[in-house]
């Protein structure tokens, strides 16, 4: 299959989970697009349904892709669910890259993610272009005019731009109020509510003017929303994580989500040829639950300063529906977990089924990090997903790898590293 194809076919994943139905279609295995003729709609010999998705979030890879409730994770899935950003701490930047059908069809990221007191900002090309992207790289081509004759090299890609606001409410009114002197709001230990939204432009470019197909151009923007709630339902921790104690102590967090991306129905993406392409409206509902148990511990020694002495059980579900015409198709369905052990070792594991996509089977994913008393450090994750037949590497999965680089910078400033 030839790079101009597969340039086509991203196209139709500028909407990254909900791309595959970027033209609505019923939902059939054996479904095929009859839109009018546009850039977006010329797939040649791919049923539309089989283009994959483009989350990027590795470590929700990992576990099935159901990451829209997963709370507790350190690089929140913000595309997913913009409300996670207001339960992030720190700054952080993280580089993920994903290898899509050949060797040079790469799809990568560059995500920088900061917050404090309730309130998180996820980054990637806005509100400057300095501040990370999403590309999806299709490799250089040579682009022929009418005649087949070489006009030259030419490198065709996707580019999506997103900045995405989460506010923990419960959590900014505490920390509010301990700035103005006041005791912390006791609600926030055991409730806390979020909520976020997130905007996006995409920018396509995969073949220049001249050539024999024209010029291959186009962009376009949509905004998501989402919220969350966690409840505390048991805490025998507290506080005294790190604490000396001579037995084990528990901790359970429940949450519940909902998201919505691309609700603007306004929102398409442009071409120069005059053709637009819908990005199509994702609503996603979702639950979490984590268990932590804090093992006895000295609270002395290297291992405080190096990992948490607990071990930690995840598990997350979500599902997905396209609004279209009035009509609603189910999309796909996630569900998966992660084990956490003393924060330093995660072992993930989850289970993928996706209608639009063709996509269904298990997920691995694993991740590794190096952090000094949680201020500073940095961490890797890896994670195996299934790819739909006929576009996906030939063993039928996809690897994807990524490294984060963290800093709490007022936890830094109070001289507690």
């Amino acid at each position: 299959m030839s790079r101009i194809t597969m340039a086509i076919l991203g196209m139709l994943v500028v909407a990254a989970r909900p791309a595959a139905a970027a033209v609505p279609v019923a939902p059939t295995a054996a479904a095929a697009p009859s839109a009018a003729p546009n850039p977006g709609a010329v797939i040649y010999d791919i049923p539309i349904i089989t283009v994959p998705n483009f989350d990027p979030s590795i470590e929700g890879a990992g576990m099935g892709g159901a990451s829209m409730a997963a709370f507790w994770q350190e690089n929140p899935d913000d595309w997913a669910n913009p409300a996670l950003m207001g339960f992030h701490h720190g700054l952080r930047y993280g580089y993920g890259q994903t290898q899509l059908f050949a060797d040079d069809v790469q799809y990568t990221t560059h995500r920088f993610l900061a917050g404090a007191w309730g309130v998180g900002v996820a980054m990637a090309g806005k509100p400057w272009d300095s501040v990370g992207h999403l590309r999806l790289s299709y490799g250089e081509s040579n682009a022929t005019d009418e005649f087949g004759n070489v006009v030259g090299p030419f490198d065709s890609h996707t580019d999506t731009h997103s900045i995405a606001v989460g506010v923990s409410l419960l959590d900014l009114a505490s920390s509010l109020a301990v700035a103005t002197g006041h005791e912390p709001i006791a609600l926030s230990r055991r409730l806390s509510i979020a909520v976020g939204h997130s905007w996006k432009d995409f920018v396509v470019d995969l073949a220049p003017s001249g050539t024999a197909s024209g010029a291959l151009t186009g962009e376009g923007s949509n905004k998501d929303y989402g919220a969350i709630v966690r409840v505390t339902a048991m805490d025998h921790i507290g506080d005294g994580l790190y604490e000396p104690s001579d037995r084990s102590r528990s901790k359970l967090e429940l949450g519940a989500a909902y998201s919505r991306l691309n609700y603007d129905e306004d929102g398409v993406v442009e071409y120069e040829s005059g053709s637009t392409q819908p990005l199509p409206d994702l609503r996603q509902a979702g639950a979490a639950a984590r268990l932590t148990v804090a093992l006895p511990s000295s609270g002395t020694g290297w291992q405080r300063d190096w990992s948490t002495p607990a071990i930690a059980l995840g598990v997350a579900w979500d599902q997905s529906d396209i609004h279209s015409g009035g009509l609603t198709f189910d999309y796909a369905t996630h569900v998966g977990g992660e084990l956490s052990l003393f924060d330093a070792l995660y072992l993930r594991l989850g289970h993928v089924s996706e209608d639009f996509t063709s996509v269904s089977g298990t997920t691995y994913g694993a991740g590794l990090s190096i952090k000094h008393k949680g201020i500073v450090g940095v961490r890797g994750d890896w994670a195996s997903y299934p790819g739909p037949g006929g576009i996906a590497p030939s063993d039928g999965r996809r690897d994807r790898y990524g490294i984060t680089f963290f800093v709490d910078p007022f936890r830094v400033a109070r001289g507690e590293l």
